[in-house]
């Protein structure tokens, strides 16, 4: 009998992350979950037992993924793995074993007490995000990816197309409107993570709302405390201090002010710092006052990024609208 409970597949390819050490060893702390992380890199760390390295190419795991399909898929770049991420149990079915859940995440979170905030009942799919997910381990789930939408848009346009769709995302056709299309139970985990938004230089938290996020404001920091997140936020009482399951901290680079991977630290919008007692004024020396061009410019840096992708996804998806009406008046 496998000893997991849960099993998550992590692809990587190039340099692993700065900040990979810590989150190997959150993963390290929550027992239930075996981490499997496919690259080309090398680490020679230590690692915790549930975080296993398996050495692949990028090559390997593209044939690999055209091995699963009998269509051509496109996986030029290991970006366009995103949109294969509902499929992972489906192109890594030989890592099941007899697991309840397996799923997929990204580095750039530090786990807590997951445990805690997972649900005891059995739900076909845990979380809307694609940074972490979790999909019941069973035959129709496994290919729930597969199913429809009722949308124009299908897992073989998007599988077969170059194009990133954001399919483990997405609202209008992606793994979440499948799943609501299919009356498939979900368990939405959001309010339990701490997601900072990747568009402001200070903490912000994204909550996910069908369609788009919602902001909460405010100045805090994370502390990393005896395996778990706490978030510490200013208020006019004083700090107000919460434990979520995990943090996302995306898209930035922290200057890190301490050695090695210890067990209690902190996360500043400036860093990641040893850990110390905090008060208010600790948090709020913190925050990031940045002047109005900075601000102009992580902003049009990162619309710079996202713009092209949105318009070739835009696209490429009348493309595939235009195609599937163009094939159904030719068969009237």
């Amino acid at each position: 009998m496998n000893k997991y409970r849960y099993i998550i597949f992590s692809p990587y390819f190039g340099k692993l992350p700065a900040m990979f050490d810590l989150w190997a060893q959150s993963c390290g702390n929550n027992s239930q979950f075996l981490f499997l992380v496919f690259t080309d890199d090398v680490y020679k760390k230590p690692l915790p037992e549930n975080v296993q390295i398996k050495q692949m190419k990028f090559a390997e795991l593209q044939s690999l993924v055209q091995s699963k399909f009998d269509f051509p898929v496109s996986l030029k770049t290991p970006y366009k793995l995103c949109d294969y991420k509902p499929a992972f149990g489906y192109i890594f079915q030989e890592y099941l074993q007899d697991c309840t859940y397996w799923g997929h995440c990204d580095m750039d979170l530090i786990f807590g007490d997951m445990a805690k905030f997972l649900p005891q009942k059995d739900y076909d799919k845990i979380s809307n995000m694609g940074h972490f997910c979790l999909y019941k381990n069973s035959p129709k789930i496994l290919k729930a990816f597969m199913l429809s939408s009722g949308s124009e848009v299908n897992y073989k346009n998007v599988f077969s197309s170059g194009v990133h769709f954001g399919f483990d995302e997405d609202d209008n056709f992606g793994i979440n409107v499948i799943f609501k299309k299919q009356n498939l139970s979900v368990y939405l985990f959001d309010n339990y993570v701490a997601d900072v938004n990747c568009l402001n230089h200070n903490f912000y938290l994204s909550h996910y709302k069908n369609p788009g996020f919602k902001l909460e404001y405010g100045a805090r920091v994370f502390d990393i405390n005896k395996c778990k997140v706490y978030g510490a936020l200013v208020t006019s009482a004083g700090i107000k201090k919460k434990e979520y399951a995990y943090v996302h901290i995306q898209k930035r680079c922290l200057t890190r002010l301490f050695n090695g991977s210890p067990k209690n630290y902190l996360i500043t919008p400036r860093a990641f710092e040893s850990w110390q007692e905090i008060n208010a004024d600790f948090i709020i020396k913190r925050q990031i006052k940045p002047s109005v061009w900075a601000k102009l410019t992580k902003v049009s840096s990162i619309k710079k990024k996202s713009s092209p992708r949105a318009l070739r996804r835009k696209l490429a998806i009348i493309k595939i609208i235009l195609l599937n009406r163009f094939k159904r008046g030719k068969h009237l």
